[in-house]
């Protein structure tokens, strides 16, 4: 969030034209988005909401909205270079190891690590 803000804050001959803003929760995209446009409204904001967790989701092909075709049809949208990506999600888990589940592991893996993996594949594809 405070990365955006950031860069609407840039000099002017350093602004980026366009910011696409991604998260799994719409309505606080938008408010990133209104306040961005509050800064900066020469600055176009894209609210794409997404899910890290859902590339190359072969079990459940439906999920079009989320994923490898999601993030290509995006791509063409907006049919410019993209200057920076910040892949900044991320979670925690706090609990001793010892007491931990697997699948909490594999979740922590799949979002710090195998997501933002998927999702950079995909704007380089």
């Amino acid at each position: 969030e405070y990365i955006t803000y950031n860069l609407c804050q840039l000099p002017s001959n350093n602004v980026p034209k366009r910011i696409i803003i991604s998260a799994r929760r719409g309505n606080e995209l938008n408010r990133v988005a209104n306040a961005c446009n509050n800064i900066n409204p020469k600055i176009e904001i894209l609210v794409k909401p997404l899910d890290i967790t859902q590339f190359s989701d072969t079990e459940n092909p439906e999920n079009a909205e989320f994923g490898d075709k999601y993030i290509s049809d995006l791509m063409e949208e907006i049919s410019d270079d993209i200057d920076i990506l910040v892949l900044n999600s991320g979670m925690i888990q706090k609990c001793r190891a010892e007491y931990a589940a697997m699948d909490s592991f594999k979740s922590l893996a799949e979002v710090n690590m195998f997501g933002p993996i998927g999702c950079a594949q995909s704007m380089i594809k």
